[in-house]
């Protein structure tokens, strides 16, 4: 019979394949003890919380919890391919990037749930958010998940599940292995495998067919491979970049900027002129969420205005900008 580690890992594999793919970097994860919530410690007090209602075979509660400095840094991996970085747990960016890795995250546990123990599960989002780790619900049982990120080093995740789902994945760890009879055919009332080679015949590799041996050449039949088939598009960007695609950002456009103390801005009225630092017709900086990523000039369109882009800021000086 399977042992309690080897129920759980194909579990725990999948959950770093996503990290994995999603970050470009080696992910080791490993189970650990299950814990309880208040146990739960984070450098900055707070954690990333991704919450799920399951429904069908397995129906219940799941969480991820992503622990708070870790959960920054694993935010702005995801981000720097687009030249952006967070500075604080609780920008509306960061939230939304983890949502994304936690929805690809619970959605492949519960896919492999499906395929390696035959139990199926709807998910529903329920909510993501960042929680002080005197908050994080206790109704579930949780998991500490050993987690060694190239780049970031070792760090701790945790998996939320109700008791009535964790009881349904350890019953496989209890639940003795099925082993198929093996058929038996008496020669001169002696009992003899069906599968045993003739006296002196050899048994060469092409002489397996699913796991048996083949007597003879009847049984054997040739395989054909459907050719090769090249992709029907190639896309514009690394696949990886799909799971931040449905990520929302805030594109704002900045005319310009100015120092002033505070008796100026105090001093401040209807009818003041606020002098900047940008001259007339000069282009406009473009940012999303407080990044300059490109800049443009002043367009109207329809009574409304907009912005035609007219150059497109580089990585680097995107990573700079603060």
């Amino acid at each position: 019979m399977p042992t309690r580690e080897e129920v759980w890992k194909p579990l725990i594999d999948s959950l770093a394949d996503v990290l994995q793919g999603v970050l470009g970097k080696s992910v080791t994860m490993n189970l650990g003890e299950e814990v309880e919530p208040s146990a739960i410690e984070s450098d900055l007090g707070k954690v990333f919380y991704a919450s799920y209602n399951l429904s069908g075979d397995l129906s219940g509660s799941a969480a991820i919890v992503l622990k708070g400095e870790d959960a920054l840094n694993i935010a702005n991996l995801m981000l720097q391919v687009f030249g952006m970085m967070a500075a604080t747990l609780e920008d509306d960016m960061v939230v939304s990037t983890l949502a994304e890795l936690a929805n690809q995250m619970i959605s492949a546990f519960t896919n492999t749930m499906a395929g390696t123990y035959g139990k199926t599960s709807d998910i529903e989002p329920v909510d993501n958010q960042i929680l002080s780790v005197d908050e994080i619900p206790d109704n579930l049982k949780y998991f500490a998940i050993s987690t060694e990120i190239e780049g970031i080093g070792n760090t701790t995740m945790y998996i939320g599940l109700s008791p009535e789902v964790v009881d349904i994945i350890e019953s496989f760890a209890s639940a003795p292995q099925s082993e198929e009879p093996v058929p038996e055919s008496t020669v001169s009332g002696e009992a003899t495998s069906s599968t045993s080679p003739p006296a002196g015949s050899s048994v060469g590799p092409t002489d397996f067919v699913s796991g048996k041996i083949a007597r003879g050449t009847e049984d054997v039949q040739e395989v054909d491979f459907a050719p090769l088939q090249p992709a029907d598009s190639v896309k514009p960007y690394p696949e990886n970049l799909e799971l931040l695609l449905d990520v929302n950002v805030t594109i704002s456009v900045e005319i310009g900027r100015t120092k002033m103390t505070l008796r100026e801005l105090l001093s401040l009225g209807e009818g003041s002129i606020i002098q900047l630092d940008k001259l007339a017709g000069e282009p406009m900086n473009v940012l999303v969420n407080g990044k300059v990523i490109a800049r443009g000039e002043v367009v109207v369109i329809d009574e409304s205005f907009g912005v035609r882009i007219l150059e497109i800021v580089d990585k680097r000086e995107r990573l700079m900008n603060v």
